[in-house]
């Protein structure tokens, strides 16, 4: 094989390179690193539709649910955003019950700051 960068006759050798979270494998020449053509992806298509394949068989061939990671309304019910809730470097003091909290904490008296 000719390398298109440096004109010299060369065998690829397998790299990696980062596309986002995922590693793509390349070719590059063994002499200048250069990147050549892509190799057949006929293979390489097969057997990832094998795995969706065997992947679908595995969970019953449905497709799941679309999952939301958006807050539910009144999960940011922590004391360390309540309106009594202060905070001081060595301690962190509720003045409505007058008593040490977890700044993680929920009670029933919970108000928000504003703001």
């Amino acid at each position: 094989m000719i390398c298109p960068h440096c004109g010299e006759e060369t065998l690829p050798r397998t790299a990696s390179r980062a596309e986002g979270w995922r590693v793509v494998p390349i070719r590059v020449c063994m002499l200048c690193g250069g990147e050549l053509e892509a190799a057949p992806s006929g293979a390489a298509s097969a057997g990832e539709r094998r795995s969706r394949d065997r992947l679908s068989q595995l969970l019953g061939g449905e497709a799941l649910p679309e999952t939301s990671l958006s807050p539910v309304a009144g999960a940011d019910r922590f004391c360390r955003v309540c309106v009594h809730c202060l905070e001081h470097p060595f301690r962190i003091f509720c003045e409505l019950h007058r008593r040490d909290v977890d700044p993680m904490g929920d009670c029933p008296d919970f108000e928000p700051r504003k703001g």
